[in-house]
């Protein structure tokens, strides 16, 4: 694979260096110019060419649930994530008990604190990590109906292993939801070997599609077995004369209940396409690869590291010690990186490179530690 080649397709890179993914990932040119293209016909015909894009956006949904190994007919395509576990939340049923993760993003958590289902937090260990020993204990102790979790942690970057998390649930007979924001375009997924009762992810990191374009995948049995969370006129479409929307007349993809975000599924189609081309396995690896070469870089220069875990449950998230001022020196500096949770968070992707890592690190060396405790 040329790494070196793939980097000409983002333009962002040649003006600085972006180790901020988990923000917000980078957007190619072809994706670019695929929306381009869509905005110029709308611009020139109007809503002449709906159905084209129709068509153009049922192409990415069976591209999409082939990659998780899903049926398409129960992928649905949503503005975010957020959309997505509030939805999940109406689904389920309220009033349940529902296992969360304390400091676990605030999307993930917020739909089932306001919908007054009853909340217990599992408190991660010090340097991120939540062992499966600590989550089957709470679940022992608080028996949850559900458990709503990220599979990577957006301030520490720890993976959990999905596998074992899947088969934990299955034993326990709760309701597996997890939150694959940080890891879906990043970690190779595969819900058949893995299966959740709900995925859901967003596509403006690791999938490098930009805003307004999310996934959420319901297993037939939690959604027949559920409320219909949302409905509205394009629900009409999928059901038979004198049918009303419901999870037995409809299946999840009648959570797509209005019109769909053109311009946003437009670009997820593209730079998921520009993503298999690479390959999710290799993406994955590099990743990782790379990840692990910054923690050596930084163990080196002998900078304190949040996110010590063992490297099988490491990411392309890694905190780090430091400040908001550090962030802000190494923003002038020309280097990207973001402050959460008190912390310096480093987010690689696959278009990034060694040099950039040698960069950062020796940017941090110049600083110095000393700037680690100035306030």
């Amino acid at each position: 694979m040329n790494w070196h080649d793939l980097r000409l397709r983002y333009p962002a890179l040649q003006n600085r260096i972006y180790l901020n993914t988990a923000a917000c990932g980078l957007v190619s040119t072809g994706t670019q110019a695929a929306v381009q293209l869509f905005w110029d016909d709308l611009l020139n015909s109007g809503g002449k060419h709906r159905w084209d894009w129709e068509a153009q956006i049922e192409s990415t949904r069976k591209k999409l649930a082939a990659s998780l190994k899903v049926p398409s007919s129960q992928l649905a395509l949503i503005p975010n994530f957020t959309v997505g576990m509030n939805y999940a939340a109406n689904l389920l049923g309220k009033g349940k008990k529902v296992l969360l993760v304390d400091q676990d993003y605030a999307s993930v958590t917020l739909p089932w604190q306001i919908n007054h289902y009853h909340c217990e937090l599992c408190a991660p260990e010090a340097d991120g990590s939540i062992p499966l020993s600590k989550l089957w204990k709470h679940i022992q102790e608080f028996q949850p109906d559900i458990l709503a979790i990220s599979h990577v942690q957006w301030l520490t970057g720890y993976a959990l292993p999905l596998a074992e998390l899947s088969q934990l649930c299955q034993q326990a007979n709760i309701c597996l939801v997890v939150d694959a924001t940080q890891s879906w375009g990043m970690l190779p997924i595969d819900l058949s070997e893995t299966p959740v009762d709900i995925f859901i992810a967003s596509g403006y990191k690791w999938p490098t599609a930009g805003f307004g374009n999310a996934v959420m995948y319901v297993s037939e049995k939690v959604w027949q077995r559920g409320e219909m969370p949302v409905a509205g006129s394009s629900n009409l479409f999928l059901l038979e004369a004198g049918q009303q929307p419901s999870t037995t007349t409809l299946p999840p993809i009648g959570m797509e209940a209005g019109h769909h975000d053109y311009p946003g599924l437009i670009a997820l189609g593209q730079a998921w396409y520009e993503l298999e081309e690479i390959g999710f396995d290799a993406i994955g690896e590099r990743v990782l690869k790379l990840s692990n070469y910054l923690f050596d870089e930084l163990k080196r220069i002998d900078w304190p590291i949040v996110s010590t875990y063992n490297p099988t449950f490491r990411s392309g998230i890694m905190s780090i010690k430091g400040t908001e001022a550090i962030v802000k020196s190494l923003g002038e500096q020309g280097i990207d990186v973001a402050f959460r949770g008190g912390n310096i968070r480093v987010s690689i992707h696959f278009y990034n490179q060694k040099a950039e890592i040698d960069q950062l690190t020796a940017a941090l060396k110049h600083i110095g530690k000393a700037a680690i405790s100035t306030t």
